[in-house]
């Protein structure tokens, strides 16, 4: 018994860059970007997210963490449920808000013990009731606002924790979980300073005619930092 099969030929490279066969034996003229190597993707393509280290920053934990604090297993979703709680606590303008914190906890942090609910309590209702956060939870404060556009050469794609816009300035404030929290600004680790530079080059170019300023909030102590 025999099989037919169809012969092959192989061509040379050349051949090959110069033609493909088509149905009806046509051929077709191929361009020579069709074997090159696709060029590097431009730095524009992707935004760049400040909050995050990028690859020159290999910003390790140990920068941002102390040792002691490494051992609280529950310092991140604390961070998260605090962050969430002051994103919306401010515009609550009825009830008690130790009743809508503990009902929050309840029914979205059921995860963490009752320790960390009285922790986490303590920690916001400390911010917002504390006259020298006025301004930062005020009238003309906004929660999550998003934030794009072009610095250094990069698209950069962010969301400002908390915006206030006055009548001759815009206060940018950034929270921070951290614990502990940092003393000075020399204590605040490089990618915070870099990520409210981008915030802030941004910012200027929405509001040229208002003066642009950063604040990092550290929530474990309270603590307003200006950084400029």
């Amino acid at each position: 018994m025999f099989v037919e099969t169809e012969q092959e030929f192989v061509e040379p490279d050349e051949k090959k860059k110069q033609k493909v066969d088509v149905a009806g034996n046509k051929s077709l003229e191929v361009p020579e970007w069709l074997f090159e190597s696709a060029p590097e993707e431009d730095l524009l393509a992707k935004p760049y997210t400040p909050s995050r280290p990028d690859e020159e920053d290999e910003l390790s934990e140990s920068a941002l963490v102390s040792p002691i604090f490494k051992e609280d297993e529950h310092r991140f979703r604390r961070g998260r449920v605090i962050h969430k709680l002051l994103q919306f606590l401010p515009d609550v303008k009825q009830g008690d808000l130790r009743s809508v914190i503990l009902d929050f906890l309840s029914a979205n942090a059921a995860d963490l013990p009752a320790k960390q609910h009285e922790i986490i309590l303590h920690e916001v209702l400390h911010l917002l009731e504390n006259p020298a956060f006025e301004k930062v939870f005020g009238v003309g404060s906004k929660a999550e606002v998003p934030l794009m556009g072009q610095v250094d050469g990069k698209i950069v794609s962010a969301q400002i924790d908390r915006l206030v816009v006055r009548d001759d300035e815009v206060l940018i404030i950034d929270f921070k979980t951290n614990r502990p929290a940092a003393k000075t600004i020399d204590d605040v680790p490089q990618i915070y300073k870099k990520q409210l530079a981008a915030y802030k080059q941004l910012v200027e170019k929405i509001y040229p005619q208002k003066a642009v300023h950063c604040f990092i909030l550290w929530t474990d102590t309270a603590f307003l930092m200006p950084l400029d």
